[in-house]
């Protein structure tokens, strides 16, 4: 049989209810901490030949901006040269098969069906 026990004394009642807040207050900054950066939208990679320069961060925001700024003018410049481009892959790709016998034709042509040429970006 259990024995009653007896009330807490207030004190004690609202010692633990300190140390209860001080940890539940502790356990939510970390979890806060832990997550900020992961909900944290991801920098866009750098060029590959600015990656490697260990960039401060005033120099990242900075090339980061000067990227941006110019972006429009790079996207334009690629949407007119994608079709000539495409258009030379095509002319290699033609003299190509013309050099391979019917087989090997019908193999190149099923191996750029599944895996085409990289498109230009």
């Amino acid at each position: 049989m259990s024995v009653p026990s007896e009330p807490m004394a207030p004190r004690h009642a609202r010692r633990w209810g300190v140390v209860a807040l001080c940890v539940t207050f502790a356990l939510g900054a970390a979890a806060g901490l832990g997550l900020a950066p992961l909900l944290r939208p991801p920098r866009p990679p750098l060029p590959h030949s600015l990656e490697y320069l260990h960039l401060r961060p005033a120099q990242r925001q900075r090339i980061e901006a000067i990227i941006a700024r110019h972006g429009p003018q790079v996207e334009a410049a690629l949407a007119e040269a994608r079709p000539r481009l495409r258009a030379v892959q095509e002319r290699v790709a033609a003299e190509i098969e013309a050099e391979l016998t019917p087989e090997q034709r019908e193999r190149f042509r099923r191996e750029r069906a599944t895996h085409p040429p990289p498109a230009p970006r």
